[in-house]
């Protein structure tokens, strides 16, 4: 199975780094989850992944966004433009 072919993303290397950079990856996690969540009733092989790829997400989301008094204007600009530009390419993988 090549999950080139059914997620927008290759978190082929979110996965075997073991965490997530910035907030870019972090938002493209956010949806291949999402996507694995729904694909992974029909393809139970799917399960194990998305369960690695939650716990990516939730030590990033520890590591940077667990600190109320230490999250900054520029994090939080940094983030709504990252997701801002995960969403265009999850469009754009959709109307392929």
């Amino acid at each position: 199975m090549d999950l080139k072919e059914l997620l927008p993303y290759d978190i082929t290397p979110f996965l075997e780094k073991g965490e997530l950079n910035n907030e870019l990856d972090f938002h493209r996690a956010k949806i291949a989850n999402h996507r694995l969540r729904i694909l992974s009733k029909e393809i139970p092989e799917l399960k194990n992944i998305r369960k690695n790829l939650k716990t990516l997400l939730l030590n990033y989301e520890t590591k940077h966004w667990s600190d109320v008094s230490k999250i900054t204007e520029e994090q939080i600009r940094e983030s709504d433009l990252a997701e801002l530009v995960a969403e265009k390419e999850r469009l754009e993988f959709l109307n392929k």
